[in-house]
Parts: C-alpha cells; structure tokens; sequence
C-alpha cells in the first residue's frame, strides 16, 4: 500500500513527491525522527539482562550514526561551513561519510552499495526469520549468540525496501527504501519491548499484547509524522534556509522532469518545470523546455501559454530605446505567433522607431539602414523597405546579407 502509494504519487503528482523525498523536507525528516526512536527503544531493550542486549546496544549506535549522518552532524542544522577535505571529496560537499560513497549520480561503486544493501535487507527481514521458523541449524546458532531476528510478517518491509533501494525507476526511491526500513525497525523494536523473546526469536503475542502493540506503533508514527512536519516547517523558519530549499526543490522539479519524459508523462514534466521557473525565474531554460515538451506532445495551448510566458519575461528585459531592433522584431513576431497580436504592433511600433532613431544618430552606418528595412518589411512596407536595403548597399556595395535581404524582399514582393 505504501509503496504502491509513493509510485503512483511519482507519476501522478511528482511535485508532491519532490517534497516528500528531497534533502531537509517532510520524508527525510519522518526518516530521521523513526531512527531516533530506533535509537530510544534500542536503548530500553540494550538494557534488559538477556541474550539480545549486545544487538539492541549495536542497533542504538547504529541508529545514532545514521540519525547524526542525515542531518550532516549538525552542518546544515547550524549553518557550518563545510571543511576543506569534505568540500573536495564529499558527493554534496557535506560533512557526513555516507556521501564518499554515494551520490546523487549513478556509479559503479554506488550500485554496489545499494545491491548489496538489497540483498542484507532480505537476508534479515526474510530469510533469517523463515530459516529460524524452519529450525535451521546455522539461524538457531545466530539466534542464541544474541542477533534478534524480526518477526516474520515484518518481511514484507524489509522486500519492499530492496526493491526501492535499487531504484530501478529513478525517482530517488532510496528515501522511501530508509522509511520501509525505520519502520521496520520500530516495529521490530516495540514487538520486543511488549512481547519479549521467546525460546527462538521473538515472542508471540498474546491478543492483548497483539493491542498493545499495535496502539503503541499507532501513536508512536502519529508522533513521529507530527514531529516531521513541524520539523520541517522550523527548519525552513531558520535564516537563509527558504532560499536553499527553494534552489533544492527547483533542481528536484528538474532532474524528476526529465525522469518522467522517460516514460512519456509530458504533462507531469512541464508541470514541473513550469514550478522550477517559479522558484528561479531568471531561468528562462526552464519555460523553454516546458514549451519544447508542449510542442512536441501536440498540446497547442499549454505551448501557447508557456511561449506567452517566455516571451513576458524575455520583454522585461527590454529597456526602452535601449533595446536593439533586432530584439523588437522577434518580440513582435513571437507575439504575433501566439494570436497576442495587439503586443506584436506595439513591438513593431518600437522596432521601427528605434531603427528611425538610430539612422537619424548614424545616417552614415550601413546596419542602422538595413535594420530599418527590416522593420518595414515585418510591418509589410515594402516599398520603404526596398528604399532602406538600397540605401545600406549604397554605403556597403556587395554585402551578402544585405543582397540577400533585398532578394528576399522582392520575392515576397512578387
């Protein structure tokens, strides 16, 4: 259910996957809060007088290392710079170990990471159990030096976690593997704590310890997903933390963007990259790749409206008189491709204008003469023109692209 869950919010909603999966938001945070009670419980149950207490202590620190691991060992937290040796060899140029390894981008050595990772998550959510459950020799023998086997119907947990570890879709499933495997984790750990340990492996409850249990695990993840979202929400409160997780989320829209035209999901990629340009608007590359992926899929008004959008903030740019007439005219033309034919005149107005000027600042410069035909003939004065390209070659005789542009000119003529 969960996993199907997270999938269908990949393809349906990737912008709220973003969110659930990315550094520093509401799905790490759910993960570092499940491996600090991780740590909790191991710690009560280390402390038990019995065979398991060396694992328990083992899986405490465990669970420290990865909860201090998450957070950067505070980096982030508390805005340290990084030092000179994390900088130069960390992945994300943090200071954590887990990013020497493994990176945002697909290697050898992070593959095998993560296969081997897949095969000890089935090994023990798995086959350790069953192989205990079919009494065999070498499990027992693991079993009475202290290593506590989780119970049985937690396997389906722990093979979800393969799965998602390996991450065959590359929609960063690893992040959803890490909450399969906290809550796992806790759920073992509170088994233990209301049931105890049986002869072999882990007790079986009792229907009211069955209650207990389940209350406890009940109330404990409504707390850990309170603690989540407030988390989240006063670590963005912290100074200069709004605009790193927004440059986060732009760079997130953008790598799940082209994951998804991977498998033909046009309107989801657009989407995302039409949300990337909200959160850096002096990208203008984000709107064209949301109109390049609307062209391509046919859909004629989402390239209308997205083109609108680029050409917006492409005129925001214009300066008045300032603005060159070769910038004007594409204005105008691109304006007038999307219908939006009352701006293409004003354009066209602008053009023309400021090719006046400029002849008029420099009647002796053959380009302000040629630019000045070009605005006429955009604005279908032929005639005028014809007389600006002639009088550009009069000052420049036997320029190519000023004999092309008056060849082309009396073809259109014709």
């Amino acid at each position: 259910l969960v996993g199907g869950t997270f999938l269908t919010v990949a393809l349906a909603w990737p912008s709220v996957y973003v969110l659930m999966t990315y550094e520093d938001l509401y799905g790490e945070w759910l993960q570092t809060w499940l491996f600090v009670a991780v740590c909790a419980l191991g710690v009560g149950l280390a402390r038990r007088p019995w065979r398991y207490r060396w694992f328990f202590a083992v899986l405490a620190l465990a669970a420290f290392y990865t909860v201090m691991e998450e957070i950067s060992w505070g980096q982030r937290l508390f805005g340290i710079e990084s030092p000179a040796f994390f900088a130069e060899r960390n992945t994300q140029g943090e200071t954590n170990l887990h990013n020497f390894l493994t990176g945002p981008e697909s290697t050898r050595l992070k593959d095998l990471v993560e296969y081997t990772l897949a095969s000890a998550l089935i090994g023990y959510g798995l086959l350790y159990p069953l192989a205990l459950r079919l009494g065999w020799a070498p499990a027992l023998w693991f079993d009475q030096l202290g290593a506590a086997a989780p119970p049985l119907y937690l396997c389906i947990f722990f093979v979800n976690a393969a799965v998602f570890e390996v991450g065959w879709l590359s929609f960063n499933e690893a992040e959803v593997a890490e909450i399969f495997v906290g809550t796992a984790l806790v759920l073992m750990l509170v088994h233990y704590f209301v049931g105890g340990a049986a002869t072999i492996g882990p007790a079986r409850l009792d229907p009211m310890s069955g209650r207990r249990c389940a209350a406890m695990s009940l109330a404990g993840f409504a707390l850990l997903g309170v603690l989540a979202v407030v988390t989240t929400t006063g670590f963005q409160a912290l100074p200069g933390r709004a605009e790193a997780t927004e440059r986060r989320l732009a760079n997130g829209y953008e790598k799940f963007a082209r994951r998804l035209l991977n498998y033909n999901r046009w309107e989801q990629a657009a989407d995302l990259y039409l949300r990337a340009y909200e959160l850096e608007p002096d990208k203008a590359a984000h709107l064209q790749e949301a109109m390049d992926i609307y062209e391509a899929s046919g859909d004629t008004a989402g390239y209308r409206r997205t083109k609108r959008l680029l050409l917006d903030a492409t005129a925001a740019q214009v300066n008045g008189d300032d603005a060159g007439v070769k910038h004007l005219l594409m204005l105008a033309m691109n304006y007038a491709d999307i219908d939006a034919g009352e701006l293409a005149a004003g354009y066209l107005d602008q053009a023309l204008a400021t090719a006046k000027a400029q002849v008029a600042g420099a009647p002796e410069t053959s380009e302000s003469h040629f630019w000045l035909g070009r605005a006429h003939q955009q604005r279908g004065e032929y005639e005028s023109a014809r007389q600006a390209y002639q009088q550009a070659l009069t000052l420049e005789p036997g320029r190519g692209r000023y004999v092309l542009a008056l060849r082309l000119l009396n073809k259109q003529m014709d």
